[in-house]
């Protein structure tokens, strides 16, 4: 009796839920009508079966279905929704899907695109996010920052009118599948960053600004550079400090880089794994390290960048805290960042075939089968039928002579 109870209660759960915690596989024909009677929050892939970086995602997605069907309080309800769109053309036709793999986050009937990290951790926190209110509430600043998985930033506002918060409020829902947004009781008004064992960044806040303020201060104190930061990274308003190591860890340098850059709120802090990321820290060509030790300062907006001190390998900063004072006082030695750009017509292929020799070499190959075909083989061929040519005329002779 307990069983067949136990599995009653199962089955209303699920029914309750239907999809939440399962990997689904949509259609064209499917699709539509899942979807629209679901009150869940869904994730929906949209890949291509050849698609490495589709291969990669998919065991993460099944990770993170499994973790939300073992419940828990990271777990929130999300739905996973897959779909082949080399097959169903017309469904990734409709969502303008034109790379894979495409993620869209759907709820309510607005599809909308994500904007979180490919990490089993990542995507569980941005769908913790969504399940929960735009804005949460929070004792403080400093509390609140406590709450952030690590190298996670979110923002707070404290005290505030209510046409302040109104305005607060209406930001944090446009922006929540992006940020993480809370409200602390307080005197005044302040809009805060919040993050994991750093000390709040605080300015006033009259209402108007919000962006601004996100855009200035939506990365972490130091940010590990990555295929998912790199565009947030560098496309903010600040100069940026760029330290290359191998492997990317700062190791016992990381409190003295954080120290430098708690004082250095003019530029925006980043790690670069040499090993990774070598052939564009080398695109810096007056950056010198030795075995990737590298720091510079990269003024995107000017294209200009400046060496900034050498010596990791030693202990210190290597004279990074000089080079930026340098930097401000505008005596930094800097150079022009131009980003190879490939010529056109018959040049452009030359440079091309040049910059990736041995392996464009490989390109003759199949022009060299196609010589030896055509003309060694043929020749060859040829002198062999000449051959048998001879050899079968000097059988008929031979066979004249014994009929005389």
């Amino acid at each position: 009796m307990r069983s067949v109870l136990g599995i009653l209660f199962l089955a209303a759960a699920s029914s309750a839920t239907p999809f939440v915690g399962e990997v689904t596989v949509l259609t064209s024909a499917s699709a539509p009508g899942i979807l629209s009677t679901s009150s869940a929050l869904w994730l929906l892939d949209f890949y291509a079966p050849w698609c490495g970086h589709c291969k990669k995602l998919a065991p993460v997605l099944d990770q993170v279905a499994a973790e939300i069907k073992l419940g828990g309080e990271r777990a929130p309800p999300l739905a996973i929704g897959t779909v082949d769109a080399t097959v169903h053309k017309e469904l990734a036709s409709e969502h303008s899907v034109k790379g894979y793999p495409t993620l869209l986050a759907y709820r309510d009937g607005e599809y909308t695109k994500y904007q979180g990290g490919r990490s089993r951790e990542a995507i569980l926190e941005w769908a913790q996010r969504m399940s929960g209110p735009a804005v949460q509430e929070a004792a403080s600043a400093e509390a609140f920052a406590q709450k952030l998985p690590k190298g996670g930033v979110g923002f707070v506002l404290v005290g505030g009118a209510e046409e302040e918060r109104a305005a607060y409020s209406t930001f944090a829902k446009a922006n929540q599948a992006k940020m993480t947004f809370a409200a602390a009781p307080g005197a005044g008004a302040q809009l805060c960053k919040a993050e994991p064992s750093e000390p709040a960044v605080c300015a006033a806040f009259d209402g108007g600004g919000i962006g601004a303020f996100v855009a200035a201060n939506e990365m972490p104190l130091v940010t590990p550079i990555s295929s998912e930061t790199f565009g947030t990274f560098t496309g903010g308003p600040k100069p940026l400090v760029l330290v290359s190591l191998p492997g990317g860890t700062l190791g016992g340098k990381e409190e003295a880089v954080r120290e430098l850059a708690r004082g250095s709120g003019d530029f925006a802090f980043g790690t670069v794994d040499y090993s990774r990321f070598k052939s564009w820290v080398e695109g810096f060509g007056e950056v010198k390290g030795g075995e990737g030790y590298a720091a510079w300062i990269w003024d995107k907006k000017n294209e200009m960048y400046y060496p900034a001190g050498g010596g990791w390998e030693a202990e210190g900063l290597g004279g990074l805290g000089e080079a930026l004072g340098a930097f401000k006082a505008g005596g930094l030695e800097g150079f022009k960042y131009e980003q190879k750009r490939p010529k056109s017509g018959v040049m452009g292929a030359v440079d091309l075939f040049k910059d990736n020799l041995p392996w464009s070499l490989l390109v003759l190959v199949p022009f060299g089968l196609v010589f030896v075909m055509v003309f060694v083989l043929d020749d060859g061929s040829e002198q062999v039928a000449k051959k048998a040519e001879g050899a079968a005329e000097g059988e008929g002779e031979g066979e004249a002579k014994k009929d005389k």
